[in-house]
Order: structure tokens, then sequence, then C-alpha cells
């Protein structure tokens, strides 16, 4: 069974990954590193020259390939991945998936610094940026609250993996 990790861009998705993988020895994707392998362009650029709705259509159909590998895998999302009921809900029927919550002024500070490769947060000015990530931040809670296991970003990986039994139960 695969385990998908959500949480708002910023929040450590891509960090967390690799060592809960490696603690369940299962293999590591981050679904934005397919993106630009499968497309051979950033993120940003497909978004510039295709549109938002063109890149969570190829974003979705690049999850639903991955979720039909045979291997468990880790899985990070995008921030945005699930943020379509029917596709979590499909996504929650197939996979564990995990949210990785941040509090809204640690991901202020975080993407405060880290916005030039983030293509929703292209406002001129970090005020307008602010308001953008407050904004998706709330509009996604009710996406991320849905997934089966909840964790913070002081959450210990040792603690995950116990709260994981449930769901797997030959995880070490």
């Amino acid at each position: 069974m695969h385990i998908l990790i959500q949480g708002f861009m910023g929040c450590g998705k891509s960090t967390l990954g690799p060592k809960l993988a490696q603690a369940l020895a299962y293999d590591f994707l981050d679904i934005d590193q397919v993106f630009i392998r499968t497309f051979k362009c950033s993120i940003s650029d497909f978004i510039d020259d295709n549109g938002i709705r063109a890149f969570r259509t190829a974003e979705r159909q690049i999850l639903n390939a991955v979720i039909k590998y045979k291997t468990p895998h880790v899985i990070a999302l995008g921030g945005g991945t699930l943020v379509q009921m029917q596709l979590l809900k499909t996504i929650l029927s197939k996979c564990v998936v995990i949210y990785l919550n941040v509090p809204l002024p640690i991901l202020q500070k975080r993407l405060r610094k880290d916005f030039l490769n983030r293509p929703l947060l292209t406002a001129p000015n970090a005020n307008e940026r602010v308001n953008i990530i407050k904004s998706l931040w709330m509009k996604r809670q009710k996406y991320y609250t849905l997934s089966q296991i909840e964790i913070t970003h002081k959450t210990k990986l040792q603690v995950l993996v116990k709260r994981l039994h449930a769901f797997i139960p030959y995880t070490a």
C-alpha cells in the first residue's frame, strides 16, 4: 500500500518523504520531480505555457499512474494535488494519506524566502504573496484534514511509523 504525504507548499513533504521511505524500506517518489522528468520542463514553465487547469490534469494523470506501481512507495505530493474531492476520495480508498500540518505563520516565514520556485506565488510584492498563501492555505484545509493521519512538523519519525501500523501492519 502506498503512503502519500500531503500538505501546503513548504511544509516539508519532500524532506519527510525519503526519511519515512527509508524507515519503512519503501521506495520514494516526489510527484513534482516525476512531473518535471515526464514533461521535461519546470512546473512554472508548464503552468505559464498551459495554465493551472492543464497542470492539475497532468498532475492527476501522473498520480493515477504511480499509484498503480506494485511495490509500495512513499509519495510526496504537490501542495494542491488532492484539492479535487473526487480524486481525494479515490486516493483515500487505495492509499494511506498523511497530512503534514504546519502552522500558517511558519509556512509564511518559510515561503517568504522560497517564493521564486513557487508558481502560485508570483505576485510582485510580499504582502500580496502573504495574502495568497493565507487564502490558499484556508481553502485547502478541508481537503488536507480528510487524511487518515495528521502530523505536525514536530512529530518524530518513530511516532509516525508506529501510527502507520494501524494501516500497514507489517511496517518495521
